[in-house]
């Protein structure tokens, strides 16, 4: 992710729980313009233009952006999230969103899985229905598995369209 931003002309900063720890590979020290420790959290979210998690899920990073935290966020700024979708308080994400707390978010996570019956797309607020958040199917994996179903999933569509029978995996904004 940082590659790719810098490419782009943006300065980028990281927070990490182990700072020893060695950087991904192909990353350099010099593409990045602060590396903090957890502690360094508040202020990177207060200074950021964008915001992209990429953490695991963890006891410890369960809820880590709370209501608390999406404050600190500027009203212009957007959240980025490809990590988990319970990071990050689905209420309170919600609520920062539809006030213009923040200026919008990317969700390629979610906090459920419609298969375990809590929220028929993965979450329980109207996100859908919100202009400032874009929703994606979280399908970044990069294996022959993912690009396989991938292409099920493609073609079982084209059968469908073909056959004049309703397409899956549909997103349309409420309204």
């Amino acid at each position: 992710m940082v590659r790719a931003l810098t490419a782009l002309g943006m300065r980028a900063r990281a927070v990490r729980p182990d700072l020893a720890a060695p950087l991904p590979a192909g990353l350099r020290p010099d593409q990045l313009d602060l590396v903090d420790g957890e502690d360094g959290l508040d202020a990177l979210l207060a200074g950021s233009d964008v915001v992209v998690l990429t953490m695991p899920l963890s006891p410890a990073t369960r809820g880590l952006l709370d209501s608390a935290r999406l404050a600190l966020m500027r009203p212009d700024a957007l959240l980025v999230n490809v990590a988990r979708g319970p990071v990050v308080d689905e209420d309170g994400l919600y609520e920062a969103l539809a006030s213009g707390a923040i200026g919008g978010a990317a969700l390629d996570v979610w906090w459920s899985h419609p298969k375990d019956g809590t929220g028929s797309r993965g979450h329980t607020r109207p996100f859908h229905a919100l202009e400032n958040v874009v929703l994606t199917p979280h399908q970044s994996g990069h294996t022959t598995e993912t690009f396989g179903g991938r292409a099920r999933g493609i073609a079982e569509n084209i059968a469908r369209l073909a056959r004049g029978e309703q397409l899956t995996g549909v997103l349309r904004r409420a309204g």
